[in-house]
């Protein structure tokens, strides 16, 4: 497994979903979330509008780990800008 090369969220997850030849909708199948949900995370939006500072649930964070294969301490990290 690589190391994560990106600094937020919104990079990553668009990454690791054309590594595995997805569309939005199909990543979004996979972590249980609706299209429209997955594509604001991929470009970065909140209802506050557009944020680099966006924090999921700890369990939105587990389940990207598990889809990813990616060990939740480095999605931590990632999320948190550490």
């Amino acid at each position: 497994m690589s190391e994560i090369k990106e600094t937020n969220l919104q990079d990553f997850l668009k990454r690791v979903r054309l590594e595995k030849g997805l569309t939005q909708n199909q990543a979004a199948t996979k972590l249980g979330l609706t299209q429209s949900y997955y594509c604001s995370l991929e470009n970065g939006y909140t209802r506050k509008g557009r944020t680099s500072q966006y924090s999921p649930s700890l369990e939105l964070m587990i389940k990207i780990s598990r889809y990813s294969k990616y060990p939740l301490v480095k999605i931590i990290k990632l999320v948190k800008g550490i």
